[in-house]
């Protein structure tokens, strides 16, 4: 077992450059670049070293941690952390038992090894806050196919890069105690891949070490094929993507409903009896598009047993809630402390959710980061996305439209109607 959320959150802030990512950790994934037909594949670290990174880079970010000097690979978690969102190195300690944590501190040595793999960009939704890299059907409706070859990259199964993948999980399941694969899309639960890569540890005798972690939308309910392998592994963990609840939702995350979300659910409850171990996390991404529906969200999760670990949007930035201008910036930040003594935050495994979100209400209290620039981009954006899913932010965002001055209305209302003349 892990480290709790608090203890996590605690450890964090206490070691702000402490990460395991580089000492454990082996991402296999797509450039997002794609400037081929063939989906390249990259090894490194889980960090934000570039594909073209040498074990130089590496060794000199290892060397970084040890002597406690901050990277600019790491923006991205410091970035996280700062506003007091669940980072990747955050999840990483978090893994570590408390033995673990001590060995980590004096060695810079761990048990477990966690290989990475991205399937592919293949996903059934376009969620508003995505990138084309990172779903085939965000690339199609916002046409930029361009970046990308087959709009649907090849399952990296399907490649020459395969073999050698099976050879590293091979190499991790010697090397650590506690082997990790995490399996990652796209949508990780439409890939035939993730059902290919399994089957083979299994065929190998490697399975018993090791742990899987998906991460999903959950956007189809998980195969059956996929869920007869489970039976294989030390323990399964799920890594939700949920932002929202009912129509807000598929506003969000579309074209998915949120009834579909909650059958997928109500599935997975029957999935975790059929694991040796199972666990869960739900990662909601909060921008504008969804904050004002926090409440609902909140009610919604409140007995879950799943704790939730919540991402700040970084990009696009217009995205943020923090850019929000006067009046809408004070009646954002009011239902954000509305929900602060809400009862969820009860429970201990939900700290980290209850520090961001605190840290997000001091900083709507201020008014460093509004950007009336950046608004009016926020309202073409959805302009322009509401015309490509013929959802519009009057029924699907209401909560967040219903306050809008009637110039802003109109100023949406222009951009709309230029796109659909």
């Amino acid at each position: 077992m892990g480290l709790t959320s608090l203890k996590t959150d605690i450890l964090a802030k206490q070691n702000p450059v402490l990460c395991p990512a580089p000492f454990s950790s082996i991402s296999v994934r797509m450039d997002d670049r794609l400037a081929s037909d063939k989906v390249d594949s990259v090894y490194s670290c889980c960090c934000n070293l570039k594909p073209q990174s040498s074990h130089h880079d590496l060794n000199t970010l290892k060397q970084n941690i040890i002597n406690g000097v901050k990277s600019d690979a790491c923006e991205r978690c410091y970035t996280h952390e700062k506003n007091s969102g669940y980072s990747e190195r955050m999840r990483l300690l978090g893994a570590l038992d408390p033995d673990n944590f001590e060995q980590f501190t004096n060695t810079y040595t761990v048990n477990h090894k966690e290989v990475y793999i991205k399937l592919s960009n293949r996903c059934p939704l376009a969620c508003r806050s995505c990138q084309e890299s990172d779903s085939s059907t965000f690339a199609k409706i916002t046409n930029k196919q361009h970046l990308i070859p087959l709009a649907v990259s090849t399952d990296i199964t399907e490649q020459d890069e395969y073999q050698n993948i099976k050879q590293l999980l091979e190499q991790v399941y010697h090397e650590a105690e506690y082997p990790v694969v995490h399996l990652t899309g796209g949508e990780v639960l439409v890939h035939n891949g993730a059902v290919e890569i399994l089957k083979w540890l299994s065929d190998q005798g490697l399975s018993n070490k090791f742990t899987v972690r998906f991460t999903t939308a959950l956007s189809v309910p998980v195969p059956r094929r996929l869920v007869d392998t489970f039976k294989w592994f030390r323990h399964i963990h799920f890594n939700i993507s949920i932002d929202s609840v009912g129509t807000n939702y598929q506003y969000v995350r579309w074209p998915a409903k949120f009834s579909k979300i909650e059958n997928n659910l109500e599935q997975l409850e029957q999935v975790k009896t059929l694991c040796n171990g199972f666990s869960s996390s739900i990662v909601p991404v909060w921008t504008i598009n969804n904050i004002m529906y926090l409440e609902e969200f909140l009610d919604y999760f409140e007995h879950t047993e799943s704790w939730i670990a919540p991402i700040q949007v970084i990009w696009p930035e217009y995205l943020t809630p923090e850019i929000l201008p006067q009046p809408y910036r004070m009646q954002v930040q009011q239902k954000v402390e509305q929900c602060l003594p809400h009862k969820i935050f009860n429970d201990a495994k939900h700290t980290i959710f209850l520090d961001f979100l605190t840290t997000l209400n001091e900083k709507l209290c201020s008014q460093q980061g509004q950007n009336s620039e950046l608004f009016e981009r926020y309202l073409k954006h959805s302009a322009e996305y509401d015309s490509k899913t013929n959802l519009h932010m009057s029924e699907y965002n209401s909560s967040f439209y219903n306050i809008l001055v009637e110039e802003d209305k109109n100023t949406l209302a222009k951009h709309y109607e230029s796109l659909v003349c």
